[in-house]
């Protein structure tokens, strides 16, 4: 259950740094 927390907000971050790529720029 904890590596499934983990991995969750590690998605979480991913795709907020791919959202705001393209808004940065």
């Amino acid at each position: 259950m904890k590596n499934e927390t983990g991995e969750k907000e590690r998605t979480l971050r991913r795709q907020s740094e791919i959202w705001a790529l393209p808004f940065i720029r």
